[in-house]
């Protein structure tokens, strides 16, 4: 498995500070926000590249918020992707909940993947939705059925533990949706309500999240540290390594 990080983590520091802080840490690679200064256009796609190259960590994906509502913009967040080498894009299925969401909304973002999808194959990119509250990937059966629904190979699903639920239940939901996984992870370390938390806090929970996939490719995502600071990232890192030693 490999260590990533989220740029909006730090998504008030300039691209090169991010890459500063990445190559500090030892990761692998980025997941790069399109949000401030990161947003995915212009010279800062060039920048991205270069940097990338020349502090040897990856471009893991393209942190899209592209909620499936615009056939256009899906292609133009596409051809985003394609310039900075994304070989993912991070996309949203919409701002309701499952219960929330009627026949022609569902319908509407559906078509929409598809129309994304296929113009997202002719780079070999894959879409892949965040697994999210407020979204048709609010729960693990929701998420499955809406992929089911889009029937695409390059249309796949990003996961990550929720605080709201136990960890039979976290590990009962990404046992259904593994199938259909992109081989990214995000991390959630907000629990219990008591805000981001340091990994090391969590760490026992994290051993069962990733036994499975720990001789994969998989990439694990650090997206929100405590009281955002570079040295809470640190110490998740290192935590994340503490981890992935036990196996």
């Amino acid at each position: 498995m490999k260590i990533g990080m989220v740029s909006v983590t730090f998504i008030k520091q300039s691209i090169e500070e991010v890459f500063k802080i990445a190559k500090n840490a030892g990761i692998d690679g980025i997941e790069w926000s399109d949000r401030g200064e990161h947003t995915i256009n212009g010279e800062n796609i060039e920048k991205i590249k270069r940097l990338s190259e020349q502090e040897g960590i990856e471009i893991f994906s393209f942190g899209s918020y592209c909620y499936m509502s615009d056939p256009e913009e899906c292609i133009g967040v596409v051809d985003r992707a394609a310039q900075v080498n994304a070989p993912v894009i991070r996309i949203w299925a919409g701002k309701k909940s499952p219960q929330d969401c009627n026949e022609e909304e569902f319908a509407q973002i559906v078509e929409n993947t598809k129309i994304m999808a296929d113009y997202a194959s002719k780079y070999n990119i894959i879409l892949a939705f965040e697994y999210h509250k407020n979204s048709l990937t609010e729960t693990a059966e929701s998420a499955v059925n809406l992929i089911k629904a889009i029937d695409r190979d390059n249309v796949k699903l990003y996961w990550q533990n929720s605080g709201r639920f136990s960890l039979e239940d976290n590990l009962k939901n990404q046992r259904i949706i593994t199938p259909y996984l992109a081989g990214v992870f995000h991390i959630q370390n907000d629990y219990g309500g008591k805000g981001n938390q340091l990994l090391e806090e969590i760490n026992g929970d994290m051993e069962y999240y990733f036994k499975p996939f720990i001789n994969t490719d998989y990439k694990v995502l650090i997206e929100f540290v405590k009281g955002g600071l570079e040295e809470s990232f640190y110490r998740d890192v290192e935590a994340l390594r503490d981890v992935f030693k036990v196996f």
